[in-house]
Parts: C-alpha cells; sequence; structure tokens
C-alpha cells in the first residue's frame, strides 16, 4: 500500500531542516553580530517549530530509538560542558530540549501500545497518565535550575504533537474525517500561541506562526538522507564560526 502524503506537499523532511537550519543561522547572526537588527531575530522565530515538529516525526519512524536519543543527547551535553568551559554558565542548547523531548515520546509510544493495543482498558489508560505525568517531574526541575533553550514548555512541544498523531490507535471514522497532518498543524498553531504568553520573545514569539506555511507543504518524505548527520554538524559548526567572527570584530 501506498504511503499517503499531503497533497499540496512540496518540500520533504530534510528540505524543510534545511529551511531550519537558515532560519536559525539567521536568528543567531542576530544575536551575537548584529543585534541592532531586530528583523534578523524575528525570522530567527521560525526555525523552532519547524524543528519541534521534524522532531515528533523522527520519533515516529526511527527504528533505533536508544542511537536517536543518544545522539541529540550527547551533542547537546557536550555544548553545555563546552559553554560551562568557555563562559562559566550553565547553558542547555536546543539538542538538550529535543532530547528531553525525545525521551518523553518515545515513553508515550510504549504507553500507548500498554494501554491503547487489542483492548481500550480504562485502568491501563489511568496507569499511562500518572506513570507519564511522574515521569516529567525530574524534567521540569531541570529545566527550573538550568536555562536550555525554550524551557519545560518548549520542550513539551513536539511531546504533545506526538499525542496527537491519529495513525494509531483512534476510530477509523475519525482519522478519515480528520486529516493527521493538518489536525497535527491545528494543535503546533495553538501551542505556539499558547508558548509566546511564556516566551522571553513576548508576542515577538508569534512570528513563529509563519512556520506553518513551509510545514502546511510538507509532503511527509524524508528527502536526501545523506544529510542526516550534516544537519548534526551544522548546529556546534555554525556557532563556533559565529563566535570566531565575533572575536575578530
Amino acid at each position: 500500500m501506498a504511503v499517503k502524503t499531503n497533497p499540496i506537499g512540496i518540500f520533504s523532511n530534510s528540505t524543510l531542516k534545511i529551511f531550519a537550519c537558515l532560519f536559525m543561522l539567521i536568528d543567531h547572526i542576530g544575536y551575537h553580530l548584529l543585534p541592532n537588527v531586530e528583523i534578523l531575530r524575528l525570522i530567527g522565530r521560525l526555525a523552532f517549530p519547524i524543528f519541534a515538529y521534524l522532531i515528533a516525526e523522527g520519533c515516529k519512524y526511527t527504528k533505533n530509538k536508544l542511537k536517536h536519543f543518544l545522539l541529540i543527547f550527547i551533542i547537546g551535553f557536550l555544548y553545555f560542558i563546552f559553554v560551562y568551559f568557555y563562559a562559566n554558565m550553565l547553558y542547555g542548547s536546543i539538542f538538550l530540549t529535543f532530547s528531553f523531548s525525545i525521551l518523553y515520546i518515545y515513553l508515550l509510544q510504549y504507553l500507548k501500545k500498554f494501554s491503547l493495543t487489542n483492548n481500550y482498558e480504562f485502568s491501563k489508560i489511568i496507569v499511562s497518565i500518572i506513570v507519564f505525568l511522574i515521569a516529567l517531574i525530574p524534567s521540569y526541575f531541570i529545566f527550573e535550575e538550568i536555562e536550555i533553550d525554550y524551557g519545560f514548555t518548549g520542550m513539551l512541544i513536539p511531546v504533545i504533537i506526538s499525542i496527537v498523531d491519529l495513525k494509531k490507535y483512534t476510530i477509523n471514522k475519525f482519522t478519515k474525517f480528520v486529516d493527521n497532518h493538518f489536525f497535527k498543524l491545528l494543535i503546533l498553531t495553538i501551542l505556539l500561541v499558547l508558548y509566546s504568553f511564556n516566551s522571553p520573545f513576548g508576542n515577538k514569539q508569534l512570528y513563529s506562526l509563519l512556520a506553518l506555511i513551509p510545514l502546511l507543504l510538507y509532503n511527509e518524505k524524508p528527502g536526501n538522507k545523506k544529510l542526516k548527520y550534516a544537519f548534526y554538524i551544522f548546529y556546534p559548526a555554525h556557532l563556533i564560526i559565529i563566535e570566531l567572527i565575533n572575536m575578530l570584530i
């Protein structure tokens, strides 16, 4: 059976990641090199929603879950150590944020199978909800104690998107009525608006809603798989280059 894709989709997963990396690069240039050029930071707001959505997508298809989590976490942790010794501050990058997201998404996948496969037992659903909420407690305090990009609320956005994935565990008639991709974008829209109330950028964070345009055109295909590890290298590499430029000027 052919995989159903977005009928208006023209951007693959890897293409969207390229867009997100460009938006992130523009944001960091604005933050580190051109702090008075506000439009650069506004454009940068588009990066996070794309990455968050694709994190949820990636967790859905990744076979080696442990490798996926460890790769993101190790990059985030190494950068955390680098910043601590270089700038003497406790700062967690977006890689640490998304490593927590990935961990909770995989926990949700397990709990979905435990509580919703075959028989919809109410007791199992309640136990799963309690286990998940308890599991959130340690990360809440970690995000309170350490400055980590987009905070606890931002970390939850990919997790919530993965919760509302309708391809499994829902009534067939409902999944036929509501397209899975567009439904998740609707949820993402609500989450981004709510996040703007708690964002350090305030109302400017609402510019992140513009990221819905390229996401709307996502064709749900992987794209160029050769770029997979290039995206992981890009984050520390572009920050190091920007910092070197900053030192020179």
